[in-house]
């Protein structure tokens, strides 16, 4: 049997792929175990941004930001939707206006203008689990 260039280029895409769909030697958690484990994190920060005092309220929120980009780079890429989410998740963070720049008073403000921004069809209530998730957090923020 003769091998031409086509079945060579074919051998190859299937051992390129092969090897991309196994776990890297950093690996250390199934894609959906990573979701929950930063859904966990969010909840978890909600609850602390809740109960601690304004002044401590940003760092724990960058400590949080900085745990879920960590956990980002240490596991192979996820599903799209999971990578939507997490980034969606983070743009809203990062929109939030932190330290002295931050104002109680215009919490509604801040929470109209993500919804604006990251899903502006939605009307008053969400429907992006992400957005939802960074209202949540932006409220917590806000109490």
């Amino acid at each position: 049997m003769r091998i031409g260039p086509i079945s060579v280029v074919i051998a190859g895409l299937a051992i390129l792929l092969s090897v991309s769909l196994m776990p890297s030697p950093g690996f250390s958690a199934p894609a959906a175990t990573l979701r929950q484990h930063v859904d966990q994190l969010i909840s978890g920060l909600d609850q602390t941004l809740s109960s601690a005092p304004m002044m401590e309220r940003f760092k724990v929120l960058s400590q949080a930001e900085t745990e879920i980009k960590k956990l980002r780079a240490s596991n192979p890429r996820q599903s799209e939707d999971d990578e939507i989410y997490f980034d969606t998740y983070l743009a809203m963070l990062a929109e939030i206006p932190r330290d002295s720049r931050f104002k109680k008073a215009r919490c509604p403000e801040y929470s109209n203008r993500l919804l604006a921004d990251f899903e502006p069809t939605a009307g008053a209530e969400p429907q992006n689990p992400a957005v939802e998730a960074g209202l949540k957090t932006l409220s917590a923020l806000c109490n």
